[in-house]
């Protein structure tokens, strides 16, 4: 699968998923310029409105896993609007 398919993909999904409380997906790492290895993760931070489970983070990561079956594993972190600005 191309990268370009695979950031639409994991887009789609993570609307999906996540709905309303998502407000930024932002690709990170060795990925984003393309520079991978066979061992390289694909990594991507979600901004989201509020606070977050990281029981849920592992579910989604789960999901795009799944449904996208990529080469290399993808690996979604998520934080809150206040925690990406600095706060807690």
């Amino acid at each position: 699968m191309n990268k370009d398919k695979i950031l639409e993909n994991v887009k789609k999904i993570a609307i999906e998923i996540i709905g309303d409380d998502l407000i930024s997906l932002y690709v990170i790492g060795s990925f984003s310029v393309d520079d991978m290895t066979e061992s390289s993760d694909i990594d991507f931070i979600g901004i989201l409105k509020d606070g977050f489970d990281f029981k849920r983070e592992s579910k989604i990561n789960s999901i795009l896993n799944h449904r996208i079956k990529p080469k290399n594993v993808i690996d979604l972190g998520l934080m809150s609007i206040e925690e990406f600005h600095g706060g807690k």
